[in-house]
């Protein structure tokens, strides 16, 4: 799903972190990573939803991610 994201491919990417947070529901980089494709696809209130996901699963980056789309 990272590397489909990079590659602009967010349709893609985003079945591949849903089926990830199935098999991985306490991976933080899947919720992150999820949280950053529906940024791409203008889905807001999706994006912060999963970024907060991913602070609560100890992600280091989520803090400034939440910062910054949340204005």
């Amino acid at each position: 799903a990272s590397l489909m994201t990079r590659f602009n491919r967010i349709d893609a990417a985003i079945p591949s972190c849903l089926h990830a947070i199935e098999l991985a529901p306490d991976y933080a980089d899947c919720h992150r990573i999820l949280g950053i494709c529906y940024i791409q696809k203008g889905e807001k209130e999706k994006a912060l939803q999963c970024f907060q996901k991913a602070k609560e699963l100890g992600d280091e980056y989520a803090d400034a991610l939440i910062e910054k789309y949340s204005k």
